[in-house]
């Protein structure tokens, strides 16, 4: 007469299953190890570049702003032609980072001081180019290309450049400022009409603003 069966416990179950799972994966091992030996090391070669581009950029970022540092030493001791080249440094080898765009208009500030007002209108655009400025820094480029513009004689050219930042940047505390100097150049162009639209939207958009009374007076005396 046949014993019945033992019935296995728990424990014995999850043991049995546990030495199948351990064969099944030495066989998978086996039959495979040359392409999970490949795929842990593609995956290690990701993680060490990822590292090494991380260090790398740390790196671009710690000089650039050392150069933006003494760039902005040699300005304030008078050093304009140490200042210049060390501006332009950042700007040439490290635009994209962070120092990359006060460089820009700190090189831009100091070529519209020397009267080079069409390399002073190229590094200010190069920092709008790049994107990625606040909105002080950008009001920084686009005023100082409407202030170059001015300086030539391209007055309605300028009104607009100061136009554009407020377009751009609507909700900046500078944005009734900007819009101030477009209304300024747009009258010096002989653009009353503009100028009159203008501080009409200064009024409108920014009636808390200095700009607003100044523009309210201003209209009044057309």
């Amino acid at each position: 007469m046949l014993k019945p069966r033992k019935r296995l416990t728990k424990r014995e179950v999850k043991e049995d299953k546990f030495v199948t799972f351990a064969s099944n994966a030495t066989d998978f091992f086996q039959q495979n190890w040359r392409q999970i030996a490949l795929g842990i090391a593609a995956v290690l070669v990701v993680i060490l570049v990822s590292a090494g581009w991380v260090k790398n950029r740390q790196t671009r970022e710690n000089t650039a702003s050392e150069r933006l540092a003494e760039a902005a030493i040699a300005e304030q001791e008078g050093k304009t032609d140490r200042a210049e080249a060390l501006y332009a440094e950042v700007v040439s080898k490290f635009g994209r980072t962070k120092a990359g765009i006060p460089a820009c208009t700190s090189l831009g500030a100091l070529q519209f001081s020397a009267g080079k007002f069409d390399e002073a209108i190229a590094t200010y655009r190069k920092a709008l180019a790049r994107g990625g400025a606040d909105p002080l820094g950008a009001f920084a480029a686009y005023s100082g290309v409407g202030a170059c513009l001015e300086e030539q004689g391209k007055y309605e050219e300028a009104a607009i450049q100061h136009r554009s930042y407020a377009q751009k940047y609507p909700r900046s505390p500078l944005a009734p400022e900007a819009l101030s100097d477009a209304a300024r150049c747009f009258i010096q162009a002989d653009r009353s009409d503009e100028a009159k639209a203008t501080w009409e939207q200064i009024v409108k958009a920014y009636p808390k603003s200095q700009a607003a009374v100044q523009a309210k007076n201003a209209i009044k005396m057309l």
